[in-house]
């Protein structure tokens, strides 16, 4: 049998008018909550719907790339290694592991400091270091950190030195 998966589960098609026609009579009848009224909004905003699982969005396209997760087409090849992916975006980013780190490096500077980075993604988060504002504030102490991760492992050294305290004031209980 040809395409069996697709039979599993028929397609749901939404109509807008539909939907509409429905958000009308909850408006006629008056009964409904106004967080009904914005359940259905926002249904008729999120019209595409995977058939496999349920998935909603507002864009065709994602509904495409989503979709190949469960048929597991994977249109997208890499030329160097045959590495293959269900959206352009993965190839691309899977295309700079074959490019030299340093090559790569080079791409990615902060103009800031003359840094280089191995990903735009890496850099993105060291920009935040430059930044005159420190969002995330100690409340034990006076220090402040651009990145959360920073903050969390202040916090860490924090916690780590409070049990230091707490283990050494415990007497010792012997037999």
């Amino acid at each position: 049998m040809p395409n069996q998966a697709f039979n599993v589960m028929p397609m749901i098609k939404f109509s807008i008018h539909t939907v509409t026609m429905e958000s009308e009579a909850f408006q006629k009848c008056g009964s409904e909550s106004k967080q009904q009224q914005e359940d259905i909004s926002k249904d008729s905003f999120l019209r595409h719907m995977c058939e496999y699982c349920g998935y909603r969005t507002s864009i065709r396209g994602n509904l495409r790339i989503h979709k190949r997760r469960h048929t597991g087409e994977k249109p997208f090849c890499c030329t160097t290694c045959n590495a293959s992916f269900v959206a352009q975006y993965q190839l691309t980013t899977h295309k700079e592991r074959h490019v030299d780190a340093n090559q790569r490096r080079c791409r990615y500077m902060c103009q800031v400091c003359n840094v280089g980075f191995l990903s735009a993604r890496s850099l993105y988060h060291h920009r935040s270091l430059h930044a005159a504002v420190k969002l995330y504030k100690c409340t034990m102490c006076d220090k402040s950190y651009a990145q959360a991760a920073g903050y969390a492992q202040h916090k860490r050294w924090h916690r780590q030195q409070n049990e230091r305290v707490t283990a050494k004031s415990k007497p010792n209980v012997s037999n």
